[in-house]
């Protein structure tokens, strides 16, 4: 735990449970600590929100040649595959554990079992405030698979840091209409709700990535990794689907397969970047694939709400 949320806290204790003045009813409802540091712990800057923020959807499409791409595709373009399941990188260790384990990011899993897109240098600094959804169109030669997303930011000096990952089995992929924004795809998770798949047969299915909030500085890249969750994320490990599969990802026009992200508006100048590998429970490595030549900027979708 934070020192911060501990003191937060007692303070909370102190003015609810003993009645002190302590002026704890003018505390911020929410806080961001951005960018912890690995070693302290300590914040490269704060934001205080009187509610819930809203940021705004923006889309980024899969494309071919592993591309992330702000307009959808305009021709049938081939679908990707993977082999499932395949060993998947491992992230996010526990404090204490071994100096092995801390180095598994480095050690990317073997390439038949993911696919890789990834957006040119972006042109300006974008915040993000999570979560996002991956929305799939996903064919696969077994009934059920489960499925992992990796979002990562590729550095210009060639290192590829961690920010959030998300899971699904596709069986489970029933929404809840009501619930589901544009960013966070709400799952039924009810055995009524559970459908297995038409092999061969292409199926939507929308994956969250787990709530975060990361700054991308100008020059670097995003990335989107999807592959089998057959490793660990911290303290994370799933009961994946043993059965073995070939699995497609579709992104031609009738199946534009996507990134939705939330874009929080911030123009205020923040620290620089910290060195890779020196923010809390974000791993750095060498890029595992190249960044599309050229310049790309967010845009938010018009008409739309988180």
């Amino acid at each position: 735990d934070h020192p911060l949320h501990s003191e937060m806290l007692i303070a909370f204790y102190e003015h609810y449970l003993r009645g002190v003045d302590n002026g704890w009813e003018r505390t911020p409802p929410i806080q961001l600590l951005h960018e912890l540091s690995a070693s302290a712990s300590e914040p490269a800057w704060i934001t205080t929100h009187g509610k819930l923020p809203k940021p705004a959807p923006a889309t980024l499409y899969l494309r071919e040649a592993g591309t992330l791409r702000g307009e959808p595709p305009a021709v049938d373009e081939t679908a990707d595959s993977y082999a499932y399941p395949v060993m998947s990188s491992v992230t996010n260790p526990l404090p204490g554990e071994t100096d092995v384990f801390h180095q598994l990011w480095r050690m990317p899993a073997p390439a038949v079992g993911r696919l890789v897109w990834t957006t040119p240098a972006l042109a300006e600094d974008v915040q993000l405030l999570g979560s996002a959804s991956v929305d799939l169109w996903l064919r696969s030669t077994a009934t059920d698979t489960d499925v992992q997303v990796t979002l990562t930011e590729v550095r210009p000096d060639g290192q590829e840091m961690y920010v959030a990952r998300g899971w699904l089995r596709a069986s489970n992929r029933a929404l809840d209409p009501a619930r589901s924004t544009p960013t966070r795809p709400f799952h039924r998770f009810t055995e009524g709700a559970a459908a297995e798949l038409a092999a061969g047969e292409a199926t939507l299915m929308r994956v969250e990535v787990f709530p975060f909030a990361h700054r991308f500085r100008a020059g670097s890249a995003m990335r989107l990794i999807v592959d089998a969750p057959v490793g660990t994320t911290g303290d994370w490990g799933a009961y994946f689907n043993p059965g073995p599969a070939r699995n497609e990802i579709l992104h031609d026009r009738a199946h534009p397969s996507r990134l939705v992200i939330g874009v929080l508006k911030d123009d205020q100048e923040r620290p620089p970047a910290r060195p890779c590998g020196e923010m809390a429970n974000q791993p750095c490595r060498e890029s595992i694939a190249p960044v599309p030549p050229g310049r790309i900027s967010l845009r938010p979708d018009r008409g739309k709400t988180r």
